[in-house]
This record gives C-alpha cells, sequence and structure tokens, in this order.
C-alpha cells in the first residue's frame, strides 16, 4: 500500500467518468469541495492486506493531527503504484480503512470513489509537515521511507 499525504488548503474534484469496476454513482458524490483537509492519495497493492490497516491508519491519524486539518479525504489513486490489487481486494481495503478511520476519528472522513477517473486541484500547504509519503508492506511500513 502506498500513500500519499497532503494538507491542503483547499481540495476540490469532480468524476469524469467510470472503470468498469468503478463504484456506483449512488454511492459517491459526483463532485464536493473541501477546505483544510488532510488528502491521502492511496494505491492498494497485490501483496496488500487488512494487517496493513493498522498502521496506515496510525499514520493518518498523526498526518491530520499535526496538521490540525478539519477532515481526511481518502482518494484512491492507481498512479501511485504499478503492482496494483485487483479491484476486489482494493475496495475491500479501501471500505475497510474508511470504516476504521470513521470509528476511531473525531474527524469527518470523506471518500472520493473507487474506479473513477476524476478532475481535481489540490491547493497544498507549504509548511514542514504539510506533505508525507508512505509505504506499507507485511503489516509495517518501510523503514527506509
Amino acid at each position: 500500500m502506498k500513500c500519499l499525504l497532503l494538507h491542503c488548503r483547499a481540495f476540490r474534484y469532480k468524476l469524469d467518468h467510470p472503470t468498469a469496476v468503478a463504484d456506483s454513482i449512488d454511492n459517491v458524490a459526483i463532485k464536493a469541495e473541501y477546505e483544510n483537509a488532510a488528502v491521502v492519495f492511496i494505491a492498494v497493492e497485490a501483496a496488500d492486506a487488512l494487517d496493513l490497516l493498522r498502521d496506515a491508519t496510525i499514520d493518518i491519524h498523526k498526518f491530520a493531527n499535526k496538521c490540525n486539518a478539519s477532515i481526511i479525504i481518502i482518494n484512491p489513486f492507481a498512479h501511485l503504484s504499478s503492482g496494483l490489487a485487483g479491484s476486489t481486494l482494493a475496495k475491500e481495503l479501501l471500505t475497510a480503512l474508511v470504516a476504521r478511520l470513521t470509528s476511531t476519528m473525531e474527524l469527518p472522513i470523506a471518500y472520493t470513489g473507487f474506479g473513477w477517473y476524476k478532475s481535481f486541484m489540490t491547493d497544498v500547504e507549504g509548511h514542514s509537515c504539510s506533505q508525507a509519503f508512505r509505504s506499507y508492506f507485511s503489516g509495517h511500513k518501510d523503514p527506509h521511507v
């Protein structure tokens, strides 16, 4: 699992068109705009399993708290990896991650939808902790990140 975490002054997206494995339009917002958001661009990889979510959840918590974000946005983003999981596993892990974050954070959690081509705008803050990258393998972070 790979995560690019960005503290955004503003983040907006609009769904453009679905892939064959896209979430139903009934389950995602067609477009949305957020301010002061911890945005997590995330790619689920073929070897990933549910045990990874513990460390990912902890890191997302820490990042959002450190940035004093008002909301956490989970944005599936296949472009972070060349070893992607199949859609069934990816959706399972992303759904579980959103559920974990929702049950453990007091901040609202938004999910931009799986399998959609999207246009998006990011206005990333420039402070020292506004950008981070994490890789997770076999239930723990890559020590070299």
